[in-house]
């Protein structure tokens, strides 16, 4: 059985509205009856909108055909998806996710130069969940964009099991509000730019940022979270002071 789920709004900052319109697929673990799932505000565990669609494959049911079903007596498995603050406890499982995405090889990328022993600003940073498992992550650390302080966002990871599903636009979303309502005003990545830009992100004009190893101009791009910010930087991108 696949549960079809369609998200509409979310009514906290933690919990922000996915690209309109979005169908999650998950694949029910049940296959007597209907499932669902939806998005919850973490505050008050309210789901904000749902919708659900069993069925209509006979086989995929262990159900007699001619027998009346019985909604109690086939709870709903627990599916929803959540963005929240990353907490301690959720670093293992995110070195795990980050492992099996993107390999050793990560660590040699150059953007991880920037993050390497630089606390990441876990206010801003945030996690996805379906149910209980952990199936997302996007980390924010503060940089200097030459004199200018900055944030450089990543590494986003969604677990391949649930990607195209909008679960990644939806924590770079999370992060850029929150980042934006605390007053930052320059996020950097490197990334690609049909993706992030419906994000708000664009280019970065060549020879206005060098970072401490090669990158490929067309994927290093920012985003003004308040208008003109950018206009004026230039110079080295360097690691920050960690925040506490």
């Amino acid at each position: 059985m696949r549960l079809r789920v369609s998200v509409l709004k979310a009514r906290h900052e933690d919990a922000v509205p996915l690209p309109n319109p979005t169908t999650l697929t998950f694949l029910s673990p049940l296959h007597a009856g209907p499932a669902s799932a939806h998005l919850v505000d973490p505050c008050s565990s309210v789901p904000v909108a749902m919708s659900e669609t069993p069925s209509s494959d006979p086989s995929a049911s262990n159900t007699p055909q001619d027998a009346a079903y019985d909604p109690a007596a086939f709870p709903a498995p627990d599916l929803s998806l959540i963005l929240a603050p990353i907490t301690a406890s959720d670093w293992p499982q995110i070195q795990k996710l980050d492992e099996r995405c993107f390999g050793p090889g990560r660590f040699t990328r150059t953007a991880y130069r920037l993050r390497e022993g630089v606390a990441p600003d876990l206010d801003l940073c945030r996690v996805a969940r379906v149910g209980s498992f952990l199936v997302g992550s996007n980390i924010m650390t503060r940089v200097n964009l030459g004199a200018t302080p900055g944030l450089l966002l990543g590494p986003l990871t969604v677990d391949p099991a649930f990607r195209s599903r909008g679960i990644g636009e939806a924590l770079v979303q999370a992060s850029l509000n929150i980042a934006k309502d605390k007053g930052h005003a320059l996020v950097l990545l490197v990334g690609d730019e049909p993706y992030y830009s419906r994000m708000g992100f664009k280019r970065v004009p060549p020879g206005r940022l060098t970072l401490p190893g090669p990158v490929d101009p067309a994927r290093l791009l920012i985003c003004e979270l308040q208008d003109g910010a950018f206009e004026s930087v230039h110079g080295p991108v360097t690691k920050a002071a960690s925040h506490v």
